[in-house]
C-alpha cells in the first residue's frame, strides 16, 4: 500500500510512523525546508532555540513510536525524569513560588 502525508509536523510524523510499522510505503510532503513544524528548532550564532513545547510530557507515547521504528528513544533523545516538572512565579505574593510535582505511575 503506498500513502501520501502531507505535512511533517507532529501528527504527520507520527501517522507516517505508525503507517510505515503496519508495512504501508510511505511518502512525506513537506513546504518548509525542514521538518518538524511546532517541534521544530532555529539555530543562530551558536544557539539552538526550540520553536515548539517546552515540556516534555507522556514519554512512554514518544518511547512507543521509537519501538515501532526500531530505534531506541535514548540516542535520539536524551532526558531524565525531574522531580518538579513545572515552577510558577506569582507577582501577587512576592518571592512565593508554586511547585507542581509530578506523581510516579
Amino acid at each position: 500500500m503506498k500513502i501520501g502525508v502531507i505535512g511533517s509536523g507532529i501528527s504527520g510524523l507520527v501517522v507516517s510512523i505508525r503507517l510505515a510499522a503496519r508495512g504501508a510505503s510511505v511518502t512525506v510532503f513537506e513546504k518548509n525546508k525542514v521538518p518538524g513544524g511546532k517541534i521544530a528548532e532555529i539555530r543562530n550564532e551558536g544557539f539552538r532555540f526550540d520553536t515548539g513545547p517546552s515540556l516534555f510530557t507522556l514519554p512512554q507515547l514518544a518511547q512507543e513510536l521509537f519501538t515501532l521504528a526500531g530505534e531506541r528513544m535514548q540516542d535520539w533523545i536524551p532526558y531524565r525524569s525531574l522531580t518538579s516538572n513545572c515552577l510558577y512565579f506569582s507577582p501577587m505574593a512576592a518571592g512565593s513560588t508554586f511547585t507542581r510535582i509530578k506523581k510516579n505511575s
